[in-house]
C-alpha cells in the first residue's frame, strides 16, 4: 500500500542542470511504465555524467510524479509523488538544486518535513517546527 507525498514549493534548478532535467522529464514522460530499477538504469546510460546520482530509490521523485515540469523560469515542479519524499529522492534532486536550497515535503497523517541542500549528493533533514508571524516555517535539524 503506498501513500501520496507533496512536494510543496517549486524548486530551483542550477542553470547548468536545466538541460539535464529537461532530459529527465522527458524521458520520464515516455517511459512511465518502467519500474524505478529499470528507470534508474536508463537514467545512468542516457546522463553518465550523473550516473551515480540515480538510484532506485531517487529516481521516483521523477518517475512516480505524473504532472512534474519544468517552468519557463528554471524551477522544477514535482507536485505529488507516489510513495515520495524520501531522503533518497532528495539527495537525487541535490544533484540539481543549488546550495541551500530547501526541498519542502508533506505526506499524509505527517508533520511538514524537508530537506536543505549542502551540495552535490548531501542533504540535511529538516522539520518545521514552528510558525513565524508571516506563516513560514521555521526549520530546525
Amino acid at each position: 500500500m503506498g501513500y501520496e507525498a507533496v512536494y510543496l514549493e517549486a524548486l530551483e534548478v542550477r542553470p547548468e542542470r536545466l538541460e539535464d532535467v529537461r532530459r529527465i522529464l522527458k524521458l520520464q514522460e515516455e517511459n512511465l511504465l518502467l519500474s524505478r530499477e529499470a528507470f534508474a538504469d536508463l537514467l545512468k546510460r542516457e546522463l553518465p555524467h550523473l550516473a551515480g546520482a540515480f538510484t532506485p530509490e531517487g529516481v521516483g521523485a521523477f518517475l512516480n510524479a505524473p504532472g512534474a515540469y519544468l517552468d519557463a523560469d528554471g524551477y522544477l515542479h514535482l507536485g505529488s509523488v507516489y510513495n515520495g519524499g524520501t531522503e533518497e529522492e532528495a539527495l537525487l534532486l541535490s544533484h540539481f538544486l543549488p546550495e541551500g536550497e530547501v526541498i519542502v515535503v508533506s505526506q499524509e497523517y505527517e508533520p511538514l518535513s524537508g530537506y536543505l541542500v549542502l551540495g552535490e549528493g548531501k542533504v540535511a533533514p529538516l522539520r518545521a517546527a514552528l510558525l513565524d508571524d508571516e506563516g513560514r516555517a521555521v526549520w530546525i535539524g
